[in-house]
């Protein structure tokens, strides 16, 4: 069975789990491929290739791609006063990359999962939070030193992410009970 993670977003990553023997040895999960979110333009026009992204889906053939669930956070002030990251464009912004990296899943007919940021990083032992990213690399290398190059520069983040979701889909994910 080949599971895909997808951590969504302009500079988001997707890769691929090859779990085929994961059932009888737990070891024998292997990672196929990595990648940063193929993208076309530049600066603020950056948008999905969704024509790399297909060719990326078709080529590998995941059986199931697990993709975090992400929604808009609205640009109110916190508790210091201040405003979020996340304005009315940039919320619009993500909802299209998003819209976009889904029907490249739903258009190449595979099944896929929705799943939170919690919910993963829960089952990896990880805290939440932008700053925590590094240690989502850091843990990717750790269980997947195979892929090390994969992940060696600090910008990888994205593909351990992604890396770390297709885990969780290996793992703990819906498609477990259909296959068995």
């Amino acid at each position: 069975m080949k599971i895909a993670g997808i951590d969504p977003g302009i500079n988001g990553a997707a890769a691929l789990i090859d779990a085929t023997y994961f059932s009888q040895a737990p070891e024998k999960m292997t990672v196929a491929d990595a990648i940063d979110m193929p993208t076309v333009g530049e600066s603020t026009k950056r948008e999905i290739d969704v024509l790399a992204l297909v060719k990326w889906l078709k080529h590998w053939q995941p059986d199931h791609v697990y993709l975090e669930y992400v929604n808009a956070m609205p640009s109110i002030p916190g508790p210091d006063g201040k405003r979020r990251d996340m304005g009315a464009a940039s919320a619009f912004k993500m909802g299209l990359v998003v819209g976009q990296i889904r029907t490249c899943v739903v258009g190449c007919k595979i099944p896929f999962t929705l799943v939170t940021s919690g919910k993963w990083k829960k089952a990896a032992g990880l805290s939440g939070g932008a700053r925590n990213k590094e240690a989502s690399r850091q843990l990717a290398m750790r269980l997947f030193p195979e892929c090390h190059n994969l992940l060696a520069r600090k910008r990888d983040e994205a593909r351990a992410e992604a890396l770390l979701i297709a885990r969780y889909g290996v793992i703990h994910g819906s498609h477990v009970s259909r296959a068995a």
